[in-house]
């Protein structure tokens, strides 16, 4: 159960990091390769088995951005990178922003699901501290013997 709930967690981390990573390059304008990282988010949706509107929604208009930033779309020079017609940037942006909402509450119970595995971290790394603190005061004492004698 707990390898299950860290495969989910890591999916929904996963499509979430693209989609915020594809928001982030289309505000700076940069359309080049939307048309590639929509095709990543979408597989990322698919293999975790999220967010099924915004699968048919990408399906449904994923054409024509692939036709907009095509590489021979563009004459290759440093000024005519392919730019997303204003409407089809702005629907890409409104529906990554609601699959981003979607994806937030997709997993809701992550903490209790994984607290098992985070206790037991906790338990290891204060074992961990302990086991060094009391090295370093044996250390200490051994140096503190030797001078001693």
């Amino acid at each position: 159960p707990a390898h299950a709930a860290l495969a989910s967690a890591a999916a929904v981390c996963r499509a979430r990091a693209l989609v915020r990573a594809l928001r982030a390059e289309l505000r700076l304008g940069r359309h080049r390769y939307a048309a590639h990282q929509l095709a990543l988010v979408y597989q990322a949706l698919k293999s975790a088995g999220l967010a099924e509107g915004a699968q048919e929604e990408i399906e449904a208009r994923f054409d024509e951005c692939a036709v907009t930033t095509q590489s021979d779309a563009y004459d290759g020079s440093m000024h005519a990178e392919p730019t997303l017609p204003a409407e089809q940037a702005a629907w890409m942006l409104d529906m990554l922003g609601r699959l981003d909402a979607e994806l937030a509450l997709a997993f809701p119970d992550a903490a209790a699901a994984t607290e098992p595995m985070l206790a037991c971290m906790r338990a290891l790394h204060s074992a961990h501290v302990q086991s060094v603190a009391a090295v370093e005061r044996g250390g200490r004492s051994a140096r503190m013997g030797r001078r001693s004698i």
